[in-house]
């Protein structure tokens, strides 16, 4: 019997000293910094998401990514219209796509397509303006930039006229002269294209004002 005691006793206390190290591992690797439950994952940037495809709504990313802090006149509802890129366009393949002459119109939407969708999205705008005539349909991410040529969410009514922004004109006219420069800059080998479609994603009117409003001397493609 006094055998029985002392085996089981010694039981215990091996018992209690696993149990011991145990807790003391696990505070450690808490206090180390290991993922609590509840806490969410860090978001992917915006520049990842716009260069993978995704098309998220920016509302809240675009505000924080924009070098004006807040969406200016001339920059469309990142909710409505957050942006798409066309997969078929990547990098790799600017050569072939994006940099050749020609390219944007073999892939651009005809106006039976765009036109129908320009009247849908100006009453979601809620423009008091209803003419159809008073705006573009534009694409966000335009197409010598590897933009989604159909996607909805690539594109939306632009006004043309809208009053000057810091003694510049942020209507279409004034979007299809940054278009034109970043496609020049990809192209040349100046920005990437993830860059490029980050910045006109995020704030068109921000980023070209913050690079000085700057005109393209030569343009391989125009998506207007």
């Amino acid at each position: 019997m006094a055998h029985n005691r002392k085996q089981n006793n010694s039981l215990v206390i091996f018992s209690a000293i696993i149990m011991g190290v145990i807790v003391a591992l696990g505070f450690i690797w808490f206090e180390s910094g290991a993922p609590q439950i509840g806490m969410e994952s860090a978001s992917p940037s915006l520049s990842a998401l716009v260069s993978n495809g995704a098309s998220p709504g920016l509302s809240a990313l675009a505000s924080k990514a924009s070098p004006s802090g807040t969406l200016p006149p001339g920059d469309p509802n990142p909710i409505l219209t957050p942006g798409a890129t066309n997969p078929t366009v990547t990098q790799a393949n600017i050569g072939t796509t994006i940099c050749k002459s020609g390219f944007t119109a073999t892939i651009r939407p005809p106006s039976s397509y765009t036109t129908k969708l320009k009247i849908q999205q100006i009453t979601q705008y809620g423009y008091t303006d209803t003419k159809t005539a008073s705006y573009e349909e534009d694409h966000l991410i335009s197409l010598e930039l590897g933009g989604d040529p159909q996607n909805p969410l690539n594109l939306w009514p632009e006004p043309y006229s809208l009053p000057t922004y810091q003694g510049h004109d942020v209507g279409a006219h004034g979007k299809d002269t940054y278009e034109n420069w970043l496609n020049a800059q990809v192209c040349d080998g100046k920005m990437t294209l993830a860059l490029a479609q980050h910045d006109i994603a995020t704030d068109w009117v921000g980023f070209w004002l913050s690079s000085g409003a700057p005109h393209p001397s030569a343009s391989t493609n125009s998506d207007d």
